[in-house]
């Protein structure tokens, strides 16, 4: 039994380890708490870039220059509202670097690359500044970058001559581009 002069420094002994432990419980309440905030915030993160990405895209979408260079890439014969009738093969030449006078076709050819490389500009600046990552990016392009890696040196030539830098960058960041060995489809 406590006598009277040993009952406050009971209760001050008692007091003291109620507060600590009432300071460890609320620090770790306070991490916990923290690292949900962070992961909260990644997660909000993420969902902004997934979100971007498709906006991004519509406005890809958009561009007839882009649609085109995808739909010379998907068929191997497509019929554009333009009047033009383009088969795949016709594709390669048009985008030579040397003998650059073009027929009208092959200028529709070069414009509609043109807007795709410039696409894949853009989409190499999204990805250095984290405003998009590569796993959104890849699923939508993975395909068309392989079909391009069919005809790579065509490309690496086109892109190097025209200062393609960034569009080069964000080619070489798929695997279909980089260890492919080119073979022609036609």
């Amino acid at each position: 039994m406590l006598g009277g002069a040993d009952l406050p420094e009971f209760v001050r002994t008692a007091s003291f380890a109620v507060a600590a432990a009432g300071g460890v419980f609320a620090v770790v309440r306070g991490l916990v708490e923290l690292r949900l905030a962070r992961q909260l915030r990644e997660r909000e993160l993420r969902w902004s870039q997934a979100k971007l990405t498709r906006e991004i895209f519509k406005d890809f979408e958009a561009d007839p220059h882009y649609r085109a260079a995808c739909k010379m890439l998907d068929w191997r014969r497509y019929s554009f509202e333009e009047g033009f009738e383009v088969r795949r093969a016709e594709v390669w030449p048009a985008l030579r670097v040397e003998n650059v006078t073009f027929d009208e076709k092959e200028r529709f050819i070069r414009e509609a690359f043109i807007g795709l490389m410039n696409t894949f500009e853009w989409l190499e600046h999204f990805l250095r500044t984290d405003l998009v990552r590569l796993e959104d990016v890849a699923p939508i392009l993975e395909y068309r970058v392989g079909r391009m890696a069919e005809e790579k040196p065509i490309f690496e030539r086109f892109l190097r001559s025209y200062s393609y830098v960034e569009a080069e960058a964000f080619l070489c960041r798929f695997t279909s581009w980089t260890d492919r060995t080119p073979q022609r489809a036609d």
